[in-house]
């Protein structure tokens, strides 16, 4: 009968498996760090003025549109475009479709198929219906406060 040999496991180092855990938890931390997305670093694109936006882009008729909230935004759009221009659109189409500002968003269906749009149009339009200037609606809506408008579909 021959003889098996055995092999003699030595117990796992924990040290060493500690510093590797360690360093795999800074080197997350870090890249986190480095590389998340930091509130007010990641405005789109908006013209600080109705005059900078000018020629103003046109915008689709509302009557094209059967849902009411897509067709009340178009009309916000079209009603007040020197507003719309002077909003950021966080749907980020600035990066995606090279928009400069949220009225961009309504020169195309882009808006029929995108709710942040069609929130942040009515809810400028609303704020601006209560006397609040370009400026103040823009803070708004960086603030979030555009995710309060119900839309339904």
């Amino acid at each position: 009968m021959s003889k098996r040999k055995t092999q003699n496991k030595r117990p796992a180092d924990w040290r060493f498996f500690s510093v590797v855990l360690a360093a795999f938890a800074i080197l997350g931390g870090l890249t986190f760090y480095f590389f998340a997305p930091r509130p007010g670093a990641s405005i789109p694109h908006y013209f600080t003025t109705a005059e900078a936006a000018k020629p103003l882009t046109e915008t689709l008729e509302p009557s094209k549109f059967t849902n009411q909230y897509v067709a009340a935004a178009f009309e916000a759009a079209r009603k007040g475009p020197e507003i719309l221009a002077q909003q950021p659109c966080f749907c980020h189409c600035d990066r995606k479709m090279g928009h400069r500002s949220l009225l961009d968003c309504f020169a195309t269906k882009h808006a029929a198929n995108c709710d942040i749009c069609v929130k942040e149009a009515i809810f400028a339009s609303q704020e601006h219906q209560k006397g609040k200037t370009a400026e103040q609606i823009r803070e708004e809506i960086i603030q979030g406060a555009w995710k309060t408008v119900q839309v339904g579909k």
